[in-house]
Parts: structure tokens; sequence; C-alpha cells
């Protein structure tokens, strides 16, 4: 009998340890690598669309910059091919026409040229400019929304702690008794593992929804300032709620260590022991005497 408990806790080892220990760790590194990716992939997103909006705001300054200050359409600046086209707009040479003196050899010109090309890309430029952050903070409310990050995070704790109930795997060469114990506790911190993964999104321990119903009410009542209640009367409804829910959650925790508790109460064979008979007191018989009670 001895031998089939052994062999039945060894081939219940390797099955546990394949599909339940083994399949979950490849689930949380399946997990970390896609949302580690989808992050990466985000951020670089959002340093293309910074760094877009610096470079395009540079480069719009720069080309205003070194414009020339005196532009026309197209059909002036192929007039200006001609040195007809060269027009000197100072207000020298502006006193000398009226005067009818000769103009200066060396007078300053100023030669009318085409911006159209450089209007179209400042134009492209500034828009660009504007269009760049509003879709970097685009990219941005969605890693916010999915929250990639924090999962990797979750995943990754979640991965080092299955190792670490890996850790506590049976060996061939144990005793019997010693076998059995370490296939009992690397099953345990494997499901604990689990459970506390799952606990992240709010699963295990919640709130019982009667008790969660009466909390909201009363504080609608609370928070309600049309009702005629006095102020004395919702402080200690609030007062009330807060140790309603302080009690709820003192009776969660301890329901937790009563799990424990009762998960190291097994017997060896890996039963729990029979619980006790209710206390019944007995139910007289017409026969029995009444009891009087105690003269005062």
């Amino acid at each position: 009998m001895a031998e089939f408990d052994r062999k039945r806790l060894e081939v219940s080892y390797q099955i546990f340890n394949k599909f339940t220990l083994t399949d979950q760790s490849n689930y949380y590194q399946r997990a970390v690598d896609k949302n580690r990716k989808a992050a990466t992939q985000v951020n670089r997103i959002r340093a293309f669309f910074a760094f877009l909006t610096g470079f395009v705001s540079a480069l719009a300054g720069l080309i205003v910059f070194l414009s020339p200050g005196t532009c026309t359409d197209g059909t002036a600046a192929a007039a200006a091919l001609t040195p007809s086209a060269i027009v000197d707009s100072t207000p020298t040479a502006l006193a000398t026409r009226q005067s009818g003196a000769p103009a200066l050899d060396n007078a300053s010109a100023a030669v009318i040229t085409d911006c159209t090309a450089d209007n179209f890309l400042i134009g492209i430029l500034l828009i660009l400019a504007v269009v760049a952050p509003a879709l970097g903070g685009a990219f941005g409310t969605l890693s916010d929304l999915f929250q990639w990050d924090r999962l990797v995070t979750i995943y990754e704790v979640a991965l080092e702690n299955l190792e670490v109930a890996d850790a506590k795997s049976p060996l061939p060469d144990m005793d019997d008794d010693y076998y059995k114990a370490a296939v009992q506790a690397f099953a345990e911190g494997t499901l604990s593992v689990m459970r506390d993964e799952t606990a992240q999104w709010g699963q295990v321990i919640r709130t019982p929804e009667s008790i969660q119903n009466y909390i909201d009410r009363a504080l609608d009542i609370a928070n309600d300032v049309t009702s005629p209640l006095p102020e004395v009367v919702r402080a200690a409804i609030r007062s009330e709620i807060d140790g309603l829910r302080t009690a709820t959650e003192e009776s969660n925790r301890r329901l937790e260590e009563l799990r424990g508790l009762f998960a190291q109460d097994r017997l060896p064979d890996g039963t729990f022991p029979p619980s006790p008979p209710p206390l019944v007191p007995p139910t007289p018989t017409p026969d029995d005497p009444p009891v009087m009670p105690p003269a005062g």
C-alpha cells in the first residue's frame, strides 16, 4: 500500500508539474513578452512624435530666419531674371529719382525673389508641429489605458514566485513522508501564486453584494443635502459605514488566516479530520423531574 501511495504521489506530481506549473509559467512568459513588446512599440512612437515636434519647429524657425525680406509671387519673380527688375527702394534712391539726379552705382538694391516654395514648406512644417504632439498624446493615452508596463511587472513577479514554488518540488531520493510533504508544499505554493495573481484583478476577496448595496444606499442618504436628516445623524451613518467596512475587511483577513490554518491541519493521508459533532443540549423526557431554579 505504501508503494502504491508513493507511485500515486509521483504520478500526481508529474501531472501537476506539467499541466499546472509549466503551463502557467509559459502563460506568464508569453504575457510578459507580449506586453513588453506593446509597451516598447508605443514608447518608441511617442518618442518619435516628440522628436518630430522639436525638429519641425526648429526647421521652420531656421527657414523663416534665412528667408529674404522681400517676397512676391511667381510672375514678379520671373521678371526678376532681367536687369530691369532690379528695383532700388531705399529712401536715398527715391529722393534721387524725384530730384532727377543720376543714381549712384553703389546704391543698395533689394531684389524681389519668389518665396512660394518657402511659404509652402513653412506651412507644412507648422502643421506637423501642431499634429505631432496630438498624435503623441493619443498614444500616451493609449498606454495609460492598457497599462502594459504595469502588466509586465505583475506577470514578472508571478513568474518569479512560480520559480520559488518550483524550488519546493520533491526529489526522487526522498523518503515517503518527506516526499509527501514536499509535494503538498509544492502544490500549495503554486496555487498560492496563481491565487495572488488573480487577486490583482479583484476576483478573490470582495465585499458581499448585499453589504455593498447597503453601504451604497447609506452613503446616498448621508450625502444627500436635500435629506431632512440632521448633520449629527449623517455623521453617525458615516461612522457606522466606516465601522462596517473595517469589520468586513477584518473578517476577510481572518477568513484567509483560517483557510491557511485549516490547510495545515491535514492528516498524513492528505485528508482532513472529521468535524466534531455539534453541541446539542439533551432533550428532557417526561420522566425527568423538573429542574427548579435556585432560591433567591
